[in-house]
């Protein structure tokens, strides 16, 4: 079975509104909600949560980031008004200030509120608009 996948370039275009969905080639889907991370190891940086899934984020930092396509970081990331959660994860890419993660590893008690949260956006049609194009 072929997987067929349409371009996300016009997608990206537009700037989104907190709460857009990403529709793309990722399994889940992705959504830009307030948030911060902290990269705690083996570098120490930090920055904003773009857009997040329960697979991923990505993330952007005020400089170029200390990190490279593959490399195994630990972070904490503070969601929305939840409380901070730790995750380690593998760089996918990083593009000038963004870095593209994939979760490698999340405490089931984190997993847990990362899931209720996006299930809450998943559900709420205000926060959370399927891109239209």
């Amino acid at each position: 079975m072929e997987a067929k996948y349409a371009s996300t370039a016009s997608m990206m275009e537009k700037t989104p509104t907190m709460g857009h969905v990403f529709l793309d080639r990722r399994q889940e889907p992705r959504f830009e909600l307030p948030g911060r991370f902290r990269c705690i190891s083996p570098m120490d940086f930090g920055g904003r949560v773009i857009d997040l899934s329960l697979n991923g984020a990505l993330l952007e930092t005020d400089a170029a980031p200390p990190c490279q396509m593959d490399d195994a970081v630990e972070l904490l990331l503070e969601l929305d008004d939840s409380r901070p959660f730790a995750a380690r994860a593998r760089v996918a890419h990083v593009h000038e200030r963004r870095i593209g993660i994939e979760f490698s590893e999340i405490e089931q008690p984190a997993f847990e509120l990362l899931s209720e949260l996006v299930e809450n956006l998943k559900r709420a049609p205000t926060l959370a608009k399927l891109s239209a194009e």
